[in-house]
């Protein structure tokens, strides 16, 4: 490979075979792993563009995470599914519906195994479908190896670390944003909800699908914003005109920023903070399948700010929102207006609508 290629397939296989420890090789022919954590389905089809879920042949689910650049959210999470058919779209609707109705109109999400499928050969596709009622994750082979694709490695990344994951941001867009939250994380963890940090998406399946509880020591014990900007070709993620440098700006207001992507060499670390500062990073992944990060010297963001308060208001609401058909209404038993619905989310604690949620959707 050289500058400006893109990684081959295989080497986008070999990166996730290696580094997304919740796909194990598949047990069926057709299929190139399976998913051992439902979770990670949402996740992963919200932020590569070209991915769906296949339930038949004609029938597949897409989960959009949408970007800073779209309509702002008004404090609902920005994710909505899509229903295809024959490849179009017929049924466009958000995904922050409560669990009552999530569970009537998607409970094909929560049946079968999920099986992940890169679509270079239809008739693969067509094959695997004829043969057997499993659930896929497609990702078209034009997705595989690009930004999308390295948006989600490097996500995945800090998810792992503690991170709360999106593409949405309250003051401006980049490639995606990651929010160190350590009291939400703490929260979240001791009600079996995550791990360590999140997608946004993957709190949509509580308390449809819970994790073990954990009480995992976070990396960082203050808040923290990563402005992160990925290049789909070698060693484009760091570089003044392209990834790292098209977002130095943030780094003014008091932001980190991370380039992210592959690259045919280890970056010096010295050298990117010299360049380009003290609170710039990076998220890399060479042609040997290695994943490298380095850490700004400097954080950004420790105290709560607006962007912070902002996504905790948005991580509140995936939770209320599936709890508004049943106890959060107008005295008159009327739906809350916009002005209601806010004015609750701020009043509320996390705790208050995590325990509710518990009692009316015990396990």
């Amino acid at each position: 490979m050289r500058f400006g290629d893109y990684m081959s397939l295989e080497d986008c296989k070999e990166l996730i075979k290696k580094h997304c420890n919740f796909l194990v090789d598949s047990d069926i022919d057709w299929a190139d792993f399976r998913f051992t954590n439902v979770s990670d389905v949402f996740g992963m089809v919200s932020f590569i563009e070209d991915s769906y879920i296949l339930i038949n042949e004609n029938f597949g689910l897409k989960i959009r995470d949408i970007g800073s650049g779209d309509v702002s959210p008004k404090f609902e999470h920005p994710l909505h599914l899509v229903r295809l058919f024959k490849g179009r779209p017929v049924e466009y609707v958000p995904i922050n519906i409560s669990t009552i109705d999530f569970i009537g109109r998607f409970s094909e999400l929560f049946e079968n195994e999920f099986y992940l499928m890169f679509l270079d050969n239809k008739n693969k596709i067509n094959k695997a479908l004829s043969k057997t009622n499993k659930n896929y994750v497609v990702i078209t082979s034009q997705s595989i190896g690009g930004e999308d694709f390295f948006e989600y490695m490097g996500g995945l990344h800090l998810k792992e670390k503690g991170y709360f994951v999106t593409k949405w941001n309250p003051i401006g867009g980049s490639d995606f944003f990651a929010y160190q939250i350590p009291d939400y994380a703490e929260i979240l963890q001791s009600f079996g909800i995550i791990k360590s940090g999140a997608f946004l998406s993957e709190l949509e399946l509580f308390p449809l699908i819970k994790q073990e509880k954990s009480l995992k020591g976070l990396t960082k014990n203050k808040y923290d914003i990563i402005v992160c900007e990925a290049e789909a070709r070698y060693n484009l993620a760091l570089r003044s005109s392209t990834g790292i440098g098209q977002k130095i700006g943030w780094v003014d207001s008091y932001h980190e920023v991370y380039g992210v992507g592959p690259t045919t060499y280890i970056p010096d670390s010295e050298n990117i903070h010299k360049y380009f500062g003290k609170r710039t990073g990076a998220i890399v992944f060479t042609n040997t399948h290695e994943k490298i990060e380095i850490e700004p010297l400097e954080l950004g963001f420790t105290e709560e700010n607006y962007e912070i308060k902002t996504v905790k208001l948005l991580i509140k609401s995936i939770f209320l929102h599936k709890l508004l058909p049943l106890v959060y209404k107008n005295e008159n038993n009327t739906k809350l207006t916009l002005k209601d619905y806010v004015r609750k989310i701020i009043d509320l604690t996390l705790e208050e609508v995590l325990s509710d949620l518990q009692t009316y959707f015990p396990e």
